[in-house]
Protein backbone atom coordinates (compact mmCIF):
# COMPACT_ATOMS: atom_id res chain seq x y z
CA UNK A 1 0.00 0.00 0.00
CA UNK A 2 1.78 3.39 -0.72
CA UNK A 3 2.47 5.42 2.05
CA UNK A 4 2.85 8.63 3.17
CA UNK A 5 5.14 9.86 0.48
CA UNK A 6 2.46 9.10 -1.83
CA UNK A 7 -0.31 11.15 -0.25
CA UNK A 8 2.38 14.09 0.31
CA UNK A 9 2.68 13.94 -3.81
CA UNK A 10 -1.14 13.42 -4.88
CA UNK A 11 -1.66 16.55 -2.67
CA UNK A 12 1.08 18.77 -3.88
CA UNK A 13 0.10 17.68 -7.62
CA UNK A 14 -3.06 18.03 -7.42
CA UNK A 15 -3.31 21.72 -5.84
CA UNK A 16 -0.64 22.87 -8.24
CA UNK A 17 -2.67 21.57 -11.18
CA UNK A 18 -5.93 22.82 -9.61
CA UNK A 19 -3.99 26.13 -9.35
CA UNK A 20 -2.98 25.97 -12.79
CA UNK A 21 -6.01 25.59 -14.32
CA UNK A 22 -7.59 28.22 -12.20
CA UNK A 23 -5.35 30.69 -13.44
CA UNK A 24 -6.24 29.78 -16.93
CA UNK A 25 -9.52 29.82 -16.54
CA UNK A 26 -9.37 32.97 -14.97
CA UNK A 27 -7.36 34.94 -16.91
CA UNK A 28 -10.07 34.60 -19.77
CA UNK A 29 -11.07 38.00 -20.91
CA UNK A 30 -14.63 38.45 -20.27
CA UNK A 31 -15.20 39.93 -23.59
CA UNK A 32 -15.16 35.94 -24.77
CA UNK A 33 -18.49 34.35 -25.49
CA UNK A 34 -19.41 31.83 -22.73
CA UNK A 35 -16.43 32.88 -20.53
CA UNK A 36 -18.61 33.05 -17.30
CA UNK A 37 -19.52 29.80 -18.65
CA UNK A 38 -16.44 28.38 -18.39
CA UNK A 39 -16.05 30.19 -14.92
CA UNK A 40 -19.16 28.19 -13.71
CA UNK A 41 -18.31 24.80 -14.62
CA UNK A 42 -14.84 25.13 -13.67
CA UNK A 43 -16.29 26.28 -10.22
CA UNK A 44 -18.46 22.92 -9.89
CA UNK A 45 -16.14 21.06 -10.99
CA UNK A 46 -13.90 22.20 -7.95
CA UNK A 47 -16.81 20.27 -5.97
CA UNK A 48 -16.80 17.11 -7.88
CA UNK A 49 -13.24 17.46 -7.23
CA UNK A 50 -13.75 17.20 -3.46
CA UNK A 51 -17.14 14.70 -3.36
CA UNK A 52 -14.60 12.60 -5.32
CA UNK A 53 -12.22 12.98 -3.04
CA UNK A 54 -13.73 12.10 -0.31
CA UNK A 55 -14.74 8.61 -1.90
CA UNK A 56 -11.43 7.98 -2.72
CA UNK A 57 -10.41 8.10 0.86
CA UNK A 58 -12.20 4.97 1.73
CA UNK A 59 -9.02 3.05 0.25
CA UNK A 60 -6.39 4.89 1.66
CA UNK A 61 -4.18 3.69 4.29
CA UNK A 62 -3.47 5.94 7.37
CA UNK A 63 -0.07 6.56 6.15
CA UNK A 64 -1.08 7.70 2.89
CA UNK A 65 -3.92 10.01 4.96
CA UNK A 66 -1.07 11.33 6.69
CA UNK A 67 1.11 12.61 4.05
CA UNK A 68 -2.04 13.84 2.28
CA UNK A 69 -3.06 15.83 4.83
CA UNK A 70 0.54 17.30 5.23
CA UNK A 71 0.44 18.05 1.92
CA UNK A 72 -2.69 19.81 1.16
CA UNK A 73 -1.42 21.86 4.85
CA UNK A 74 1.90 22.56 3.55
CA UNK A 75 1.17 23.06 0.10
CA UNK A 76 -2.49 23.25 -0.46
CA UNK A 77 -2.94 26.27 1.46
CA UNK A 78 -1.13 28.08 -1.04
CA UNK A 79 -1.83 26.65 -4.44
CA UNK A 80 -6.02 25.89 -3.38
CA UNK A 81 -8.70 28.48 -2.80
CA UNK A 82 -8.96 28.59 0.98
CA UNK A 83 -12.39 26.41 1.40
CA UNK A 84 -10.74 23.61 -0.53
CA UNK A 85 -7.92 23.61 1.58
CA UNK A 86 -10.40 23.89 4.66
CA UNK A 87 -13.01 21.55 3.61
CA UNK A 88 -10.04 19.12 2.53
CA UNK A 89 -8.13 19.43 5.70
CA UNK A 90 -11.61 19.16 8.10
CA UNK A 91 -12.59 15.96 6.20
CA UNK A 92 -8.84 14.33 6.29
CA UNK A 93 -8.46 15.43 9.88
CA UNK A 94 -12.10 13.54 10.82
CA UNK A 95 -11.77 10.75 8.53
CA UNK A 96 -8.04 9.72 10.27
CA UNK A 97 -9.40 10.14 13.35
CA UNK A 98 -12.08 7.62 12.42
CA UNK A 99 -9.74 5.71 10.87
CA UNK A 100 -7.27 5.36 13.90
CA UNK A 101 -10.00 5.01 16.38
CA UNK A 102 -11.54 1.97 14.38
CA UNK A 103 -8.04 0.55 14.44
CA UNK A 104 -7.79 0.81 18.18
CA UNK A 105 -10.91 -0.32 19.15
CA UNK A 106 -11.60 -3.18 17.06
Amino acid sequence: MPGAEHGFAAAVSSSILGFVIGVLVNSLSESFPGVAVIKAVFNILSIVGLVELVERANYWGIMYTLGYLFGIALVGRIFSSWWEALLSTIFLFAYLTLKIANKIFS
